[in-house]
């Protein structure tokens, strides 16, 4: 082809991408690209941090004493926890490995119940509805809150509030009628309950010290829950406490970390602290006031997390059109001081913290500007961590 022609087609290919790219923007706005380091709010405990640390060696204790500052280790003795497992359900069903009790709180009567049959629970009225459902009949109507007793582990066949189906539970389950819907309430030994926490909050393969740092911290979470006693339960077996999913996630490893940690807890002064902990810190923690309001505290100071490799940069950049943004953001108002006015020009990080995560960004708009805190824009835009930077294109 001659070199005229070629060059013809190579200027016409580039005038047809800078079109496209400009009838893009036009329709969208430009595009933002955010990258970043971390994964999670980046207070305490990082998980990735403590894997690294086992790897060189530290014990459970230095890597606690690193992440909690001026923390001890004291002991206590194991309590009984009520774990929120299914909420706001018009029925559960539900079965046991063997021949199991549903007890009455109302009439303070035990009912037998066959193992291995499929029974569902539903309001009916005043009171609750059991029937039997593999031979499909009435078993009666139930006033007041039921518990459901032994069995050999009690399996609930309907779907969890982490949206698992199947799970079986150590201890007992009880169903408590709450604005005309079932809550299914999981009350288990603290340590046991830890048997199924920790391998859903961290890798059973990992370092044996960095599962006891995470048994630890786990269980000082837990007791603390129990200092502040809900209406009846303590505790979300998501993500809004710590994931619990009874015996199906529990694993040799994972219990030897909690054995071997039996009764210990992070205390600063005598008592048993918010043991917050998160993913990967991305290679620094941040002071608690920087990420949520409040005064500082002595035990969540911001520290260096120097070895977690890889898991501390975000694996991918994060892209989002203007209109995007703008959607998530919504308009600038009154009660909404965070909102975009006009149509979004550039956003900037204004302040960061120790880590340094972002704190202030400002939001730049064809009428004006307004600002947004960092833990905001990473919730609205779901990023990683608010350890984060960005670029418009």
């Amino acid at each position: 082809m001659p070199r005229k022609v070629l060059a013809f087609f190579i200027i016409a290919i580039y005038i047809w991408t800078f079109n496209l790219a400009a009838l893009v923007e036009a329709r969208h706005g430009p595009i933002f690209v955010f990258s970043g380091r971390g994964y999670g709010h980046g207070i305490g405990l990082s998980q990735y941090g403590a894997k690294g640390f086992a790897e060189r060696k530290y014990d459970h204790k230095a890597i606690l004493g690193h992440y909690y500052q001026s923390t001890s280790l004291e002991g206590r003795s194991a309590k009984t926890l009520r774990i929120l497992v299914a909420s706001k359900r018009r029925d559960v069903f539900f079965t046991g490995r063997k021949n199991f009790i549903v007890y009455s709180e109302a009439k303070r009567k035990k009912y037998a119940f066959l193992a291995r049959h499929k029974y569902r629970i539903s309001i009916r009225g005043s009171r609750y509805l059991i029937q039997d459902m593999s031979t499909r009949k009435n078993v009666g109507l139930f006033a007041g809150q039921l518990r459901v007793l032994r069995g050999g582990g009690i399996k609930l066949l309907s779907s969890d509030d982490n949206s698992t189906k199947g799970n079986v539970y150590r201890g007992w389950l009880r169903m408590v009628r709450h604005k005309n819907r079932i809550y299914v309430v999981n009350y288990v030994n603290s340590e046991h309950y830890l048997f199924s926490v920790v391998p859903r909050e961290m890798p059973w393969s990992w370092p044996m010290e960095a599962l006891k740092s995470q048994a630890v911290a786990a269980r000082t979470y837990a007791y603390n829950a129990t200092q502040k006693r809900r209406s009846f339960f303590d505790m979300y077996a998501t993500i809004k406490s710590q994931v619990y999913t009874g015996l199906g996630a529990e694993h040799p490893r994972s219990i030897k970390a909690v054995k071997e940690t039996k009764g210990a807890v992070v205390a600063y002064q005598g008592k048993a602290i918010n043991a917050f902990f998160h993913s990967g810190s991305g290679g620094a923690t941040e002071n608690n006031e920087n990420v949520w309001k409040g005064k500082p505290i002595p035990w969540l100071r911001a520290v260096r997390s120097p070895y977690e490799g890889k898991a501390a940069v975000w694996p991918k950049r994060k892209k989002f059109s203007r209109s995007y943004i703008e959607k998530k953001l919504g308009r600038y108002s009154k009660h909404r001081k965070h909102g975009v006015k006009g149509s979004l020009r550039t956003l900037k990080v204004i302040k960061r913290g120790v880590s340094p995560r972002a704190l202030v960004v400002r939001v730049v708009g064809t009428r004006g500007v307004s600002y947004i805190t960092g833990g905001k824009l990473r919730r609205l835009l779901r990023l990683r961590s608010s350890w984060f930077f960005v670029k418009r294109k």
